[in-house]
């Protein structure tokens, strides 16, 4: 088992991607029928169980999401299912233009360093991942933040009806011309304890792009198992889940492309965990 691992400013948290030579995420909340506590039922609603209704999750209704007309959902916002099985989302307009500013803005005041991987249990960086990180906030987002950030923070966990405390700690990742990432899965492998003590398994994905390559510049997020690429193109972004009901979602194997004709890209790493940080 190959995985990258990040560091985290937060209690000393590890994080990784996973990779499977073999191609090789949440309790259940019931409720109470003799309770009629709204205020329970709101706390039983945002945490994704694998005995919850999974078709309530908003990001599964694309319809329903694009018609949403609250505060932090940028105009133009749009989403769009691109491949059904394993279930993959294109969505246009997922960042405003100043929250991609801000989120730029804070990665390079954090600062750049080699994206490292774990192999065999020791941290190193390796010829099969070669961007660089920026770690720009904590795992669980327990701080208040920017109004940009908060947006952001409050409009993935509408998406995904999740909390804000399951949410991993962001990063921006860039890619310099020619630098890459080769196939992995997001999920964690059953022999990661220290991650799934840590926060839990990583039970969805969306990697946002903060710039634009025009086509035939390289820089893809592509499933090459699926026959599909997503087009970094400035505040969009692709959407996946890395388990549902209990499953890990094996066929999300994935990887992103070189950059080429002297293009880099950036983007935004946003994953949640269950059942993450309280």
């Amino acid at each position: 088992m190959i995985a990258h691992r990040e560091k985290s400013k937060r209690r000393h948290h590890k994080k990784t991607h996973t990779k499977d030579h073999k191609k090789d995420h949440t309790k259940d909340h019931k409720k109470d029928p003799k309770r009629s506590d709204k205020r329970k039922d709101k706390r039983s609603s945002r945490r994704p169980s694998k005995k919850d209704s999974f078709d309530r999750i908003p990001i599964n209704d694309v319809d329903r999401i694009n018609k949403s007309r609250r505060p932090y959902m940028p105009e133009g916002f749009n989403a769009r299912v691109i491949n059904k099985e394993p279930y993959i989302v294109k969505i246009k307009n997922f960042l405003r233009s100043e929250e991609v500013d801000e989120l730029i803005e804070m990665a390079n005041k954090k600062g750049f360093e080699r994206s490292n991987m774990v192999i065999d249990n020791e941290l190193i960086v390796s010829d099969y991942r070669t961007s660089q990180t920026s770690y720009i906030l904590e795992d669980g987002m327990p701080g208040r933040y920017s109004d940009n950030i908060e947006n952001l923070i409050s409009r993935v966990c509408y998406l995904l009806d999740c909390k804000r405390s399951q949410m991993e700690g962001l990063m921006v990742v860039k890619y310099e011309e020619g630098c890459y990432f080769e196939t992995h899965v997001d999920f964690f492998s059953t022999d990661d304890s220290q991650l799934l003590n840590d926060g839990g398994q990583r039970i969805a994905t969306f990697f946002v792009y903060l710039n634009t390559l025009e086509k035939g510049d390289g820089g893809e997020t592509e499933f090459p198992d699926l026959g599909v690429k997503s087009r970094p193109v400035k505040t969009d972004s692709v959407f996946w889940f890395n388990e549902i009901r209990g499953e890990m979602k094996r066929n999300t194997y994935h990887r992103g492309l070189p950059p080429k004709n002297g293009k880099f890209k950036i983007g935004l790493n946003v994953w949640i965990r269950y059942p993450g940080w309280e």
